[in-house]
C-alpha cells in the first residue's frame, strides 16, 4: 500500500464507514439519488423528521463521501442530529 493510500483512507470516511457513525448515533444516513444529498433521519423517528446534511460552515447540502473529512462529516452529522432533535 502506497503512502498517499494510506493517507488518504486516514482522512475520509468510505459510505459503509459514514452510515455506521450515523448510526452509533442513533441515526439513519442515506444517500438519496434523486436529490444527489445525504438525509439523516433519527431511527425511531424515520417517517417523521429527516434533515439533509450540510456543510460546516458553509451551510451548502453534501452531496459526495468525498467532500467533507473525517473531521467535516463528524460535525455535519452531529449538526444535522441536533437540528433533527429540536423539531
Amino acid at each position: 500500500m502506497s503512502k498517499d493510500r494510506s493517507r488518504s483512507e486516514c482522512r475520509f470516511y468510505n459510505s459503509e464507514q459514514l452510515q455506521e457513525r450515523a448510526e452509533a448515533m442513533g441515526c439513519c444516513l442515506r444517500f438519496a439519488r434523486a436529490q444527489g444529498v445525504f438525509e439523516l433521519t433519527i431511527d425511531d423517528k424515520q417517517d417523521q423528521n429527516w434533515t439533509w446534511v450540510m456543510r460546516p460552515g458553509s451551510n451548502e447540502r453534501v452531496r459526495l463521501v468525498r467532500e467533507l473529512t473525517r473531521d467535516e462529516w463528524d460535525q455535519a452529522l452531529a449538526n444535522a442530529r441536533k437540528a433533527l432533535l429540536l423539531f
